[in-house]
């Protein structure tokens, strides 16, 4: 057909159609009110339908509202909490549009998962033209728990006499930042806690313990390390003589709070003490007396010992004479010593040590050094009188220090109490601002405590268990994850001074360099390598606990204040690197020669550790 042909076709029918249109005639009129009525109902139906989505909508915008509400409720809601907390956000609508009032219902699944859904049924508003049945309509809102992340965050910092001045300064402004961003708009005290471990040489973790009837201390000489140093191999101690504790009380001291490391693989992880198995216990740290008169005022001992090629020795910590108990007259009112009388002690029989020393200045000379250091217990009850009355002359005021170390059995002991696992912001930024620098560096001894912090294990127990599971714990339904970390900050190497006497050493929680408790042949040479090695050792031990979903239950991240001028050795760097967990291929290393990098590192791992509690 052509062009034009198809237009002429077109033309007539659309004619045609006008005319029908136009038509008065009674038939067409009659045609035409006929389909007016599917017209209507069609239209009606229209109305109705827009009626029914528009309310489907009000409802799907208060179950979503509501499911969401009751997701983010940390505690876990019965269906019947769910359902009261739904209800609340459905959307107030006249009475009159519906034959069945919205209700809703909490579904059976997924526990992690809120599911609830909303129906209704509206009265057709054209019902009495289209004939049919009432329009029901249906919402459903599914909404995933949010995940609780429990953080626990031992934070171990240097406190050694390198961090002297502005390096301690900063790293405290950096540290309370860092615990700022932990605790902001934290509302759940199971939320966020913080453990704060300084150390130096040793780590004061006595805080917290009952000397007398803490089952996780070595009270009654237990362990295989408890009298090593104060009495020679295999020999009893006086019956008097308990414990350390006892030795404590006879000098009239009390007992800081340091601990020796334990023997052997107990040393390098978090096991519980056992009741019974001695080395299993945490021995209090005392510092034996050395070997010379009292050097009260002195800064070190020259000691002329003809029988060990006359060496000239120097000691550390000589608070006593030698020869054994004494009865001191002292005035009551300054203090000051007036008289001393030597009273013979009686020792076990040595070939070296057969008589008491009558003349403390001089007689010791001729005695065997080792033997002068361990064989004379006796020498540490001290005994004195004040205005008559009999009492306990404490030697911490007359014993004078050794390189800013108080000479006494707590020597070395220097470092501020830990601070155990707390909630409560104030207790963490108290005790960082209380910090001060002071001693030797030994980061093992941190490390170690601040893992027992955050351990479920004795002797403090703060921590949730490595495997923890919130359905168990908390109930069915909960999605809580629990995630420890650790983060070590130190500005230098282990370091363990040396001393040029037999003993090798200053004392230390490893005793002494003769002692071998870390490695057999410690000496000046090596020991700092064998820290490192026993450190890496504890922090290989840290990274392989494994939690309920077997991740990492514990990360470590380390920070090296390495400060130009006063830089950490290239070992100890690598240390630090080794030490540190690794996450999406990188290390959890960082290193800062300055206060600005250093509150960045602290920030930006308070930025990670958020980011690492829902990693899974």
């Amino acid at each position: 057909m052509g062009a034009n042909a198809t237009n002429e076709a077109m033309a007539m029918k659309t004619k045609m159609m006008r005319r029908f249109r136009d038509d008065q005639r009674g038939n067409v009129a009659l045609m035409f009110g006929l389909s007016l009525v599917p017209m209507v109902a069609a239209a009606g139906a229209v109305v109705d339908y827009s009626l029914a989505s528009n309310i489907r909508a009000k409802l799907q915008s208060g179950l979503d509202a509501g499911a969401l509400s009751a997701a983010k409720d940390f505690t876990v809601l019965s269906n019947d909490a769910i359902k009261a907390r739904v209800v609340t956000y459905m959307p107030e609508l006249p009475p009159a549009q519906f034959t069945t009032a919205p209700d809703v219902s909490v579904l059976a699944g997924d526990p992690n998962i809120i599911s609830v859904i909303a129906s209704a049924c509206v009265k057709p508003v054209f019902n009495s033209v289209a004939v049919g049945v009432n329009l029901c309509v249906e919402a459903r809102a599914d909404v995933k728990r949010p995940v609780e992340n429990y953080l626990e965050v031992a934070l171990v910092l240097d406190n050694s006499g390198s961090m002297s001045g502005s390096k301690m300064d900063s790293a405290k402004t950096a540290a309370k930042s860092f615990t700022d961003t932990l605790f902001t708009n934290v509302t759940n005290p199971e939320k966020v806690k913080i453990s704060v471990v300084p150390f130096t040489l040793t780590v004061n973790a006595g805080s917290g313990m009952n000397t007398l009837t803490d089952p996780n201390l070595d009270r009654i000489g237990q362990s295989s390390i408890h009298w090593e140093n104060l009495l020679p191999t295999g020999v009893l101690p006086p019956a008097d003589v308990t414990s350390r504790f006892s030795l404590y009380q006879q000098l009239g001291e009390t007992w800081k709070g340091c601990l020796e490391i334990r023997p052997g693989a107990w040393g390098l992880n978090d096991a519980a003490p056992i009741p019974g198995v001695g080395d299993s216990l945490f021995v209090p740290m005392f510092a034996p007396d050395e070997p010379g008169p009292r050097a009260a005022g002195s800064v070190r001992q020259a000691l002329l010992n003809p029988q060990l090629t006359g060496a000239t020795y120097g000691v550390s910590n000589s608070y006593l004479n030698d020869d054994g108990g004494e009865t001191i007259t002292y005035n009551p009112t300054t203090g000051v010593e007036t008289s001393s009388t030597r009273a013979a002690c009686t020792a076990p029989v040595s070939a070296n040590f057969a008589l008491p020393f009558s003349s403390p200045t001089t007689s010791w000379q001729d005695k065997n050094w080792l033997n002068r250091s361990t064989a004379n217990i006796c020498k540490y009850n001290l005994v004195g009188t004040s205005g008559g009355a009999s009492g306990r002359k404490s030697i911490a005021s007359t014993g004078g220090t050794t390189n800013g170390a108080a000479r006494g059995p707590n020597y070395a002991c220097n470092a501020r109490p830990l601070q155990r696992l707390t909630a409560t912001k104030s207790n963490v930024i108290n005790n960082i601002n209380a910090m001060a620098a002071d001693g030797n560096t030994n980061i093992l001894e941190g490390l170690m405590w601040g893992w027992r912090t955050i351990s479920p294990n004795a002797p403090f127990g703060d921590g949730r268990a490595y495997n923890w599971d919130s359905a168990t714990a908390v109930g069915p339904g909960s999605q809580i994850i629990n995630r420890k970390f650790i983060v070590l900050m130190t500005d230098g190497d282990n370091a363990w001074n040396s001393n040029s006497n037999p003993n090798g050493s200053i004392y230390s929680p490893f005793g002494y360099y003769r002692n071998s408790r870390l490695q057999t042949g410690t000496n000046s040479g090596n020991a700092t390598t064998i820290m490192n090695t026993k450190t890496l050792e504890a922090c290989t031990n840290i990274k392989a606990l494994r939690d309920k979903d077997n991740n990492e239950a514990v990360k470590i991240f380390t920070i090296g204040y390495s400060v130009p001028g006063a830089a950490i050795s290239a070992a100890g760097l690598a240390l630090l690197k080794d030490c540190a967990s690794t996450e999406g291929g990188q290390k959890l290393y960082y290193t800062a020669s300055n206060a600005a990098e250093l509150n960045t590192v602290f920030a930006n791992i308070a930025a990670l550790l958020g980011k690492l509690s829902i990693t899974r």
